[in-house]
This record gives C-alpha cells, structure tokens and sequence, in this order.
C-alpha cells in the first residue's frame, strides 16, 4: 500500500503526504512533537513524500482505479477526494484555533502548561473532531462513499457540530470570567 497510498487521511490531526520512512517515531515536527504537522497543519516536510513521489503514488494508484473506472469517474473522483481533505482539514484548523485559545485562556492545560494536549474533557472533544469526523469524511471520500456515511451518519454533519460546540463551549468559559 506505502507504494500507491500518496496522501496519510487517517489518524492524525490532519491528512498529510505519507512518510518517507515506516519508522515515523523519527518524525518531528516544528515543536519537538513526534507529529507529522503543527498544530497549525504545517507539514514536518523533511519527513514526508516530495512533490515527485506524491505524483507518482498518486498516478499509480488512479491506475489501479482506471482498471474499472473511466477516466473522467477518476478525475471527478480524485477532485472530490483533494477537496474533502482541504476541507477536513480546514475545519480541523478552525477547531484547533478554538483548543488553542482554550489553552491560552487556561481553561485546560496544554503543552503550554507541561500537560498532554489530549486528556481533559475539552481536549477529547477536539480530538473527536479530527480523530473520527474528519478521518470518516475522508475514509468515505477516498472509498467512493455514500453521502450518507461520509455527510450525516459519521461525516460532515459531526465534524461541523462538535466544531461548533467547541466554539459554543470556549464562548461560555468567557461567559464565567
């Protein structure tokens, strides 16, 4: 799969090129974490895949998609794909800017403070926005899922309402001060 697979959609924070080594306990990204982006999703790109062999990942397995698709099915595809993950990732920066304001503000710790990013209760709500909506949005784009899967049962429609309710819980804190 490391040999087609040009775009990592699941796990992390956000969807990024996949590593250049398996070994991606060497990966660091700007802040010593062993993340393949910042929190800002810049990538670490030292570590990951140049533009040529994302091209080719990318041609390799649209070659494995044309074996019974047209070639118009795959292009419709893979645009669908390229803009589930920009806008994955958008709102996953969108609520990441909300936790970082919730760490600025200290109503959780954070790396800021010494603690883990992602063991408080707000914390575990972000980390359900990217952790299993926005990797769901994208599982369901890259497998040609239905609008079903990939908006409303575990897509969009979460990703959307757990950013707004951490935007809605941040705006309450502020409320207490």
């Amino acid at each position: 799969m490391n040999d087609r697979l040009s775009t990592r959609i699941f796990g992390l924070i956000y969807a990024h090129r996949q590593p250049k080594n398996p070994d991606t306990t060497l990966i660091r990204n700007s802040a010593g974490l062993q993340l393949p982006t910042d929190f800002d999703g810049a990538p670490a790109s030292q570590y990951l895949i140049d533009d040529a062999e994302f091209a080719k990942r990318q041609k390799t397995l649209q070659a494995v998609c044309l074996s019974c698709h047209s070639l118009s099915w795959v292009k419709g595809h893979w645009q669908r794909l390229e803009h589930t993950i920009e806008t994955t990732n958008a709102a996953t920066r969108t609520a990441t800017d909300i936790m970082r304001d919730i760490w600025k503000k200290g109503y959780a710790s954070g790396l800021e403070r010494g603690a883990s990013p992602f063991d408080e209760s707000i914390e575990k709500k972000w980390s359900a926005i990217w952790l299993f909506d926005a990797n769901n949005s994208r599982f369901a784009s890259a497998m040609a899922g239905g609008g079903d899967y990939g908006v409303y049962a575990e897509g969009r429609f979460p990703l959307s309402t757990r950013v707004a309710e951490l935007n809605e819980w941040l705006i309450r804190q502020r409320k207490k001060d």
